[in-house]
Order: structure tokens, then C-alpha cells, then sequence
């Protein structure tokens, strides 16, 4: 009875490490093609987060700087 609620805490604290992981990867996927100028792929990216996670600070950030960036050269 004793290890049901372990099992969950595990499970959930297990969850959470993978989000993060995953947010992790797409914010350096997204950083690294704004630096090579592949500014709409790393838009695409930002967003992505912000689905995972609406209230991703660098995301926000970065999703916000390419938009600015791409609408000067529209």
C-alpha cells in the first residue's frame, strides 16, 4: 500500500526531468540557429517550447526578437 504513492512521486518527479530536458534541447536548437541566421527555423523552435511551457522566459524572449527580426525584412 505503502508504494503506490512512491511509485507516483517517482513517475511524476520523472515527467518533470524529461519536460525540462526536452525544453532544454529546443531553446539550444533555437539559440544555435539564430546564430547561424536561420532566424524563422529558430522561431519555429521558441514556439514549440511555448506550447510545452507558455510561460518560458528565454522563449518569450527569443520568440519575440525574431519576430522583430523577421518583420524588418518584410
Amino acid at each position: 500500500m505503502k508504494k503506490i504513492p512512491f511509485v507516483v512521486l517517482i513517475l511524476t518527479c520523472l515527467f518533470g526531468y524529461l519536460k525540462a530536458q526536452t525544453i532544454d534541447q529546443l531553446l539550444q536548437e533555437a539559440k544555435t540557429l539564430r546564430t547561424q541566421f536561420k532566424e524563422e527555423e529558430a522561431l519555429q523552435k521558441y514556439l514549440e517550447v511555448l506550447k510545452k511551457d507558455q510561460l518560458q522566459y528565454d522563449a518569450l524572449c527569443g520568440a519575440s526578437f525574431m519576430y522583430c527580426r523577421i518583420g524588418n525584412r518584410t
